[in-house]
């Protein structure tokens, strides 16, 4: 961080992996205490041309001399405009999402509308919450809590009722499994790649684009295109409702034995 007097203020663009990261606590906590803005980009308007790419992120910090935690967290921003305009809005209007629907282009687009409600405060109790949210109960303090990234102050409330559950996945002692590998274990031939409809479901495996909130049958490439054989990173441009039945898994990959390989990494918490 930059050296400056006692009441003075440092404006800083720079990754916030620090702000995240696992091992990263004692500098988190630390910065918390100088934050005064924390400001979220991402860069898919390209306002850093490649081949910086579209998915990075970057982060506008406004740092002071250190005092108790309370600064200003604005995220899912994608131009500078939306970050002033948000600071000085008087809250009117609806409350903006990540993506919005565009008449004009026929598609969604990023959300650029400025709004009172993108200001998130921070402060000691807003950490406590996202410590409880995550459940991190051997954590030193609540001050060193990861950030979360609230597109909007209407998320509190639901963010505070699923912290106060008291009930934690990583208190049934599951059993996780990473499952298979795409590529080592397609070279290994623990499966084919290719579009299919199998007569059974144990010759399925569903890709990751085909997996949705709440449910694996969210959507399908047409029957024929080149991209039934293609992972998300090739673009899907169609949705479609699937039924649970082996015959609607078209751009799945398709298990080429009965061997597979299981992978058990014990208890999560």
């Amino acid at each position: 961080m930059a050296r400056h007097r006692t009441q003075g203020i440092s404006g800083l663009i720079h990754p916030s992996t620090h702000l995240t990261g696992a091992m990263e606590g004692q500098l988190r906590k630390a910065t918390y205490s100088h934050l005064r803005i924390h400001a979220d980009f991402s860069n898919e308007l390209y306002l850093f041309a490649k081949p910086v790419m579209n998915d990075t992120r970057f982060s506008i910090n406004v740092y002071g001399s250190s005092r108790e935690v309370g600064f200003q967290h604005l995220t899912w921003l994608f131009h500078p405009d939306v970050l002033l305009s948000s600071l000085r809005h008087d809250g009117s209007g609806p409350i903006p999402a990540i993506k919005r629907w565009d008449d004009r282009q026929g598609k969604y687009t990023w959300d650029l509308r400025p709004h009172k409600s993108r200001v998130n405060f921070v402060d000691r109790q807003t950490l406590s919450n996202w410590n409880a949210l995550r459940g991190e109960e051997d954590r030193s303090s609540a001050e060193d809590t990861p950030l979360l990234f609230p597109i909007t102050t209407a998320e509190k409330e639901a963010i505070a009722a699923i912290a106060a559950w008291p009930h934690r996945l990583g208190g049934l002692s599951p059993k996780i499994s990473q499952g298979f590998h795409e590529k080592v274990d397609q070279a290994a031939g623990y499966f084919d790649r290719g579009p299919a409809s199998p007569a059974d479901w144990g010759d399925v495996i569903l890709q990751g684009s085909f997996i949705g909130v709440a449910t694996p049958y969210n959507k399908q490439p047409p029957a024929g295109d080149r991209r039934t054989t293609g992972t998300i990173s090739d673009g899907i441009t169609k949705i479609y409702r699937l039924t649970p039945s082996p015959e609607s898994t078209f751009g799945v990959r398709r298990a080429a034995h009965d061997t597979q390989r299981s992978r058990t990494s014990g208890s999560t918490t």
